[in-house]
């Protein structure tokens, strides 16, 4: 095998891998835990979740009392800055 078609089956191989790779699955926390990630009380929290649609905050709510904060996107959410003014 030449070095071209062995770098090509390289790049075949890795790109399989990567359009065959399973998506993590959200980590999901509570709001308690989301808390104290953002060293804030669980109010404020609750207060962003209420304005989740207009600040981009990462939080589900899974029925009526139950609400859940994708620990990877707040982390995105607070490298992005948060909320800004």
């Amino acid at each position: 095998m030449s070095t071209d078609e062995a770098i090509r089956q390289l790049i075949r191989e890795e790109l399989a891998s990567w359009v065959n790779a399973v998506p993590a699955e959200p980590e999901l926390i509570t709001v308690d835990e989301a808390a104290k990630i953002c060293e804030c009380a669980k109010s404020a929290i609750y207060d962003l979740v209420d304005q989740a649609p207009a600040n981009g905050f990462p939080s589900v709510r899974l029925g009526t009392r139950t609400i859940r904060i994708d620990k990877r996107r707040l982390s995105r959410w607070i490298q992005a800055g948060g909320l800004s003014e």
